[in-house]
């Protein structure tokens, strides 16, 4: 993940949202996904190894979604990766836990991005709830 070192009950929870936002919102039937769980660099869009990289089979278009936990929204981590994301992709997609929206908000003035989502984690749970959307690219 990079920024900060984070407990391993983080780290689930972060690889969890990951695995169930991609599907949740990119059905295998529409999109190729790939993931990059934890500080795994196994699929990359121009040198950058986004959480999740969605390319829609019918148009092309690229999504790209990041993934946070609390201890990785920082302005370093607004800078470094959220800012290149929306400028590399069709859509860039934040998904940040449900407290923290505003903090977020806060940070990414000037940056693109197309879904903002927060998400509530219990051990058997990830619920998710579209805060800011623009109009779909790939739809």
């Amino acid at each position: 993940m990079g920024y900060f070192a984070c407990s391993l009950e983080e780290e689930a929870t972060h690889n969890k949202v990951v695995e169930d936002y991609a599907r949740f919102q990119f059905p295998e039937k529409e999109y190729d996904v790939r993931l990059n769980l934890g500080d795994a660099k196994n699929h990359a869009l121009d040198g950058m190894y986004p959480d999740i990289i969605a390319r829609h089979r019918a148009t092309g278009a690229v999504c790209v979604a990041e993934v946070k936990t609390e201890t990785f929204i920082s302005p370093a981590a607004a800078e470094q990766q959220w800012a290149p994301f929306s400028r590399v992709a069709d859509e860039f997609h934040l998904v940040v836990p449900s407290g923290l929206v505003h903090r977020v908000r806060s940070l990414c003035l000037g940056i693109a991005v197309d879904r903002l989502v927060a998400y509530y984690s219990e051990p058997d749970l990830v619920e998710f709830r579209v805060i800011t959307q623009q109009p779909a690219v790939a739809s």
